[in-house]
């Protein structure tokens, strides 16, 4: 039995819903957060809750200070992670700690 190509987050997505991943909706947690609409700092980038991390430390492109808005995390790898931190911080009573061991980076 010959082995079934591995698929793109985007292209099972696409498979399930009988529709372009570009279509789906998101999941409810998202509509339950603001995305970062703010002032990003010179070599700085952010994130969709406005986490700032230099561009230095991921080798990404040095960028000015500048104005930005945040978009919904697209449909990849990380996206789960996103709808359980969200779902996670949703659940807590009085505080949020979290800790994540390995941080993505150096995939």
């Amino acid at each position: 039995m010959p082995a079934q190509p591995k698929l793109s987050i985007e292209e099972a997505v696409s498979r399930k819903l009988g529709r372009s991943a570009k279509d789906a909706r998101h999941h409810y947690i998202f509509d339950k957060f603001s995305a970062f609409k703010g002032t990003v700092g010179d070599g700085l980038h952010g994130d969709f809750i406005g986490t700032m991390t230099r561009s230095t430390f991921v080798a990404w492109d040095h960028l000015p200070e500048r104005p930005y808005q945040a978009q919904l995390p697209g449909f990849d790898e990380e996206y789960f992670e996103w709808a359980d931190l969200l779902e996670a911080a949703l659940d807590a009573e009085d505080s949020f700690t979290m800790i994540e061991f390995g941080a993505g980076y150096g995939r």
